[in-house]
């Protein structure tokens, strides 16, 4: 009693008696991909609203550009970035943190707004206290 019908061409097959034809090499199915080309005007413009800090739904929205993805990615194969490179990092303790998200409740805006102001206020409009805070 052991097993006399492997590799016998009578015996059932698995698929319930349905034997499929051997299939021959898979092919992969051919896809085709819009590509945009932007012309140069339109790269040199959309390089510059991106220099000024425009956002990309900003930009496609002036250029009449319909998606952002593709014009990021041209963007980016000219070697202009989106990301704002005027922003500052500063580590902070959470204390102060704590105090700023209060004070910018109290003020209505959003803490990152906040600290940008105080910086402003400091830096631009009252160089005075900034150089006496450093003195001391």
């Amino acid at each position: 009693m052991g097993i006399s019908h492997i590799g016998d061409a009578s015996a059932p097959s698995p698929a319930g008696g349905c034997e499929q034809p051997p299939r021959g090499p898979v092919r992969k199915r051919e896809t085709r991909r819009k590509s945009v080309a932007y012309s140069v005007p339109i790269k040199v413009r959309a390089a510059y609203l991106a220099g000024a800090g425009r956002s990309a739904g900003q930009i496609c929205a002036e250029l009449g550009v319909s998606e952002q993805h593709k014009l990021r990615a041209m963007l980016r194969t000219i070697g202009v970035s989106l990301r704002s490179e005027c922003s500052l990092a500063v580590p902070l303790p959470r204390e102060v943190i704590a105090t700023l998200g209060t004070e910018a409740d109290r003020a209505g805006m959003p803490p990152e707004e906040f600290a940008a102001r105080i910086l402003a206020l400091m830096v631009i409009e009252e160089p005075t206290m900034l150089r006496n805070l450093l003195d001391a």
